[in-house]
């Protein structure tokens, strides 16, 4: 997965965090979390995944459409976890801030 991180562009503005950084915050929350069961973390895993293939291309429709699939699985995964667990405080953070750079929001 680090592959398809890697070739993301670095933000235009160095304030403000790119598609690249917030996709890889959400992957480290993702790897970290001990509420997640190990197959879930893979899933979402999966899913951050196709949000870095389709941040090459975020104003292509087609990717739009994967981003938003990839967004609402995300959700549903975290939504079965504790609401003080670290990983749903990092995807209230980060998965408006996806879906706003995807111009979904």
């Amino acid at each position: 997965m680090s592959i398809a991180l890697n070739q993301l562009p670095d933000p235009p503005d160095a304030e403000k965090p790119g598609i690249k950084e917030l996709l890889t915050q959400l992957k480290e929350a993702i790897s970290q979390s001990t509420d997640l069961p190990e197959a879930e973390k893979v899933e979402a895993l999966e899913q951050v995944q196709a949000l870095a293939e389709a941040g090459k291309n975020p104003q292509e429709s087609t990717k739009q459409k994967t981003a938003k699939t990839a967004i609402t699985m995300l959700k549903g995964i975290f939504t079965g976890l504790p609401a003080i667990a670290s990983l749903v405080e990092a995807g209230n953070k980060l998965l408006p801030a996806i879906t706003k750079l995807f111009g979904l929001g």
